[in-house]
């Protein structure tokens, strides 16, 4: 396969650089390449969650593996190696499978930019339109940690999924060893509903995951914004 990258790599840049105005205009429902939200401040900073591009490959790369210790525990475990897990290459192959999940309505893969810069992901995965549930993950820049930076990209997410997008519940699974992210689900107005027995191999181990959950109406009671209407 490898011969065959530069044709992947060109295919892409025409794909999102290239794509015809009528496309442009379904970044209002999260799909497009130049969709975005905020920004927000806080204190002494300026956030934003936007699409990711083909030219965040270098600092995406660069932050998973000086990272890597704090990520890869509790990250889907793989037989390949964490370098090659993060090449130029890997991020390509993510990228076009975020766009075909983002167009299709099933996901909404966010980059947060902190001051101008790539800090992390936030997504939204298994979405369900019907059922209106979706599911979140984050990660985030180490050197972004204790400023306030993830609850900021939660809130801005928040406001978005359940008042524009109309969903009514979203979960997070986290690993029962990961405090960290634990403290961090209860800071964003997420409520704990129990424990997954063997959930998710992560880290080369199959562990149990805590099961947390907000609803559309914990956020609005949380965000001081009353209820959302019934019919979203």
């Amino acid at each position: 396969m490898k011969p065959y990258r530069p044709l992947v790599v060109l295919g892409a840049v025409c794909k999102f650089y290239s794509r015809p105005i009528r496309h442009w205009a379904e970044s209002h429902g999260g799909r497009g390449p130049n969709f975005r939200l905020g920004p927000r401040t806080p204190p002494g900073h300026r956030l934003i969650l936007r699409s990711p591009r083909l030219s965040d490959a270098s600092a995406w790369r660069f932050l998973r593996l000086r990272d890597q210790q704090s990520i890869e525990p509790f990250w889907v475990s793989s037989t390949r190696a964490w370098a090659e897990r993060h090449t130029v290459d890997a991020w390509v192959d993510d990228l076009l499978y975020m766009r075909r999940e983002a167009r299709a309505g099933r996901a909404l893969s966010l980059v947060i930019e902190v001051d101008g810069r790539f800090a992390g992901q936030l997504n939204l995965d298994h979405i369900d339109r019907c059922a209106k549930n979706a599911e979140m993950g984050i990660w985030l820049d180490s050197e972004c940690r204790n400023l306030g930076m993830a609850t900021t990209a939660c809130n801005l997410l928040f406001d978005y999924v359940f008042g524009t997008l109309g969903l009514r519940r979203v979960t997070a699974p986290v690993c029962v060893d990961n405090r960290l992210a634990a403290h961090s689900a209860k800071q964003f107005g997420f409520r704990r509903e129990g424990t997954m027995v063997s959930y998710l191999d992560v880290g080369g181990q199959r562990k149990d995951h805590d099961l947390w959950a907000i609803t559309s109406e914990m956020w609005a009671v949380r965000s001081g914004g009353g209820s959302f209407p019934s019919g979203q």
